[in-house]
C-alpha cells in the first residue's frame, strides 16, 4: 500500500508540541532531581552519553528534517505507540528510532564497560 503521507498531518506540528521541544529543554535546564528520576541519570550524565552516540545518530537530511539524535532516547517501560505519541513520530519510525538506537548503544558502549 502507498504511503498517504510523507508526514501524518497530525505530527506536522512536532516542533511546538512533542515531549522533545517542551519538556526536555526545562527539565535540563532548571529541575536537575526530576530530569534524574525521568531519565535515571542526572542532565550531565545524559549529555555525556549523547556525546558519545551524536555523531552516528545524527541524519543526514535533504528533503525532510529528521528526528534529533537527543530524541532518539530510550523510553525505559514505555510502549512503542506511548513513545510515538509523546514525540509526535509514527509508531514504525519510533521503533526503528529504538533499534537504531539500542544497536549504537551497545556498538559504544560495550568497549567502555566490558573491558
Amino acid at each position: 500500500m502507498p504511503r498517504r503521507w510523507w508526514v501524518r498531518p497530525v505530527w506536522e506540528n512536532r516542533k511546538q508540541e512533542s515531549e522533545y521541544y517542551t519538556a526536555i529543554p526545562l527539565l535540563m535546564s532548571g529541575d536537575s532531581e526530576y530530569f534524574h528520576k525521568y531519565y535515571k541519570m542526572s542532565p550531565s550524565k545524559f549529555e555525556e552519553l549523547h556525546t558519545l552516540v551524536e555523531g552516528p545518530l545524527t541524519k543526514q537530511y535533504v528533503i525532510r528534517e529528521p528526528i534529533p539524535s537527543r530524541a532518539r532516547y530510550l523510553a525505559l517501560g514505555m510502549q512503542i505507540q506511548d513513545v510515538a505519541m509523546a514525540f509526535r513520530v509514527g509508531i514504525s519510525t519510533a521503533n526503528g528510532i529504538n533499534c537504531d538506537t539500542c544497536k549504537l548503544l551497545w556498538e559504544v558502549l560495550q568497549p567502555i564497560c566490558l573491558k
